[in-house]
């Protein structure tokens, strides 16, 4: 039974109220939440090792373990532990695992035709960048060239794109029993009414970003070691994105009315 979900406003300044909630809540569980974005990391990486089907399946998983871990920032806010095992709870319920299923496709749908639309508009472009810039060969011309700034934005646009129609959908399919089209509708219309603080937000994990590369780069120069930083960078990013994944709860619950949210089972 589909339960009717109210929008709350959302002024822009949540969008760093999010980044602080995310940060937080990792570094009051961050065993729990590590735990939950490894074991996704390994289901993609299993994923990714069928013929034909893996990308596809993988892509398709995404909605389920976003729901995972907006579960997990539930029960942290409800006083209890963040643990993996939060990641299976929506399958239990037949009538959510059918919807998750079927968001999941059409999810991994939109990632192919997102691909589909870059490889049609931007050829090679981006990738020729890169390789330019490994290279050594004339990388400030390369990053300011239309083509690659075109490809930039064409990605960035198409990613925000996904981003409104997905981003509160696995909740509303799951938690509120809302069907696939109405839920990917309120998705959209709760992001683009939230925009502000979405933009704040994005703005905030770049800026944070970017001081953690800027810090780390001038430590490890003096110190001797500028291409320590490379390996700086990987734990350091797995942390940001498990934190970022950990803020998505809060998202959600300032964005609609929760009460009437079915229970979850811990």
């Amino acid at each position: 039974m589909s339960v009717t979900v109210r929008l709350k406003p959302v002024p822009a300044r949540q969008g760093l109220a999010w980044v602080r909630e995310g940060f937080r809540n990792f570094f009051r569980q961050p065993l729990g939440y590590t735990a939950i974005f490894s074991v996704v990391g390994v289901a993609v990486l299993l994923l990714l090792q069928i013929p034909l089907v893996g990308a596809f399946a993988a892509l398709a998983l995404m909605p389920a373990a976003t729901l995972g871990f907006m579960a997990a920032g539930r029960a942290q806010r409800d006083g209890k532990l963040v643990h993996p095992g939060q990641l299976l709870q929506p399958w239990r319920d037949p009538a959510v695992r059918s919807a998750l299923l079927r968001l999941g496709v059409v999810y991994a749908i939109a990632a192919y035709v997102s691909a589909i639309l870059i490889s049609l508009f931007d050829g090679d472009a981006f990738e020729t960048t890169f390789e330019t810039l490994a290279k050594g060969e004339a990388g400030g011309e390369a990053l300011q060239s239309g083509a690659f700034q075109f490809s930039l934005l064409l990605r960035l646009g198409l990613a925000s794109l996904m981003s409104l129609v997905f981003w509160h959908a696995p909740a509303l399919v799951a938690w509120n029993h809302q069907p696939l089209a109405k839920a990917l509708f309120a998705s959209t219309l709760a992001c683009w009414r939230a925009l502000g603080a979405y933009a704040l937000m994005g703005a905030a994990w770049f800026g944070v970003l970017m001081l953690f590369m800027t810090l780390a780069q001038i430590f490890f120069v003096l110190i001797g070691n500028p291409q320590g930083v490379f390996l700086a960078a990987i734990p350091a990013g797995l942390m940001f994105s498990t934190a970022f994944y950990a803020s998505l709860f809060a998202t959600y619950a300032d964005s609609f009315e929760t009460e009437a949210a079915a229970p979850i089972d811990n």
